[in-house]
């Protein structure tokens, strides 16, 4: 089985079984991911890949499952955090009407979030270093001196 990386007709990305390594991936990689995956993917991809390094793969279904869950929830908090941060008082009012409102996919809140003009890239990036750092105590892509 083929276990690259695919797009689908839509142009959305499609991780492979077990999910995309994104550990080891470089900033532009990370941005080029971002680019071609959902936000869902990109969490799913991320926890994947952390849980293997971690050595949980060997768990119990149930627990391994339960691990993600929980590792999932924290990055999604985490991630929602720095972006509502990195906008003003008032985009992030605005923001909260919009989401009170219901009527707002992820999407569009991340689209709102970009137009508002955050780098999602850079945001995203950084808070998964720091959350890679907090889980294994290493640096996520530390460069070479």
């Amino acid at each position: 089985m083929d276990n690259s990386n695919t797009k689908t007709n839509d142009n959305t990305f499609v991780a492979p079984t077990g999910g995309v390594d994104v550990n080891n991936m470089t900033d532009e990689q990370i941005a080029e991911a971002l680019n071609n995956m959902t936000y869902d993917q990109l969490i799913d991809a991320y926890v994947d890949g952390l849980i293997s390094e971690l050595g949980m793969d060997s768990l119990d279904d149930d627990l391994k499952a339960e691990a993600k869950r929980d590792l999932v929830t924290d990055l999604d908090s985490k991630l929602n955090i720095a972006l509502v941060d990195a906008l003003t008082d008032e985009q992030a009012e605005e923001l909260d009407k919009k989401i009170d409102a219901g009527t707002n996919t992820p999407e569009a809140v991340m689209e709102y979030i970009k137009n508002c003009g955050v780098d999602i890239n850079e945001v995203v990036g950084k808070t998964l270093e720091a959350f890679h750092k907090e889980h294994t105590g290493e640096e996520l892509n530390p460069t070479e001196e």
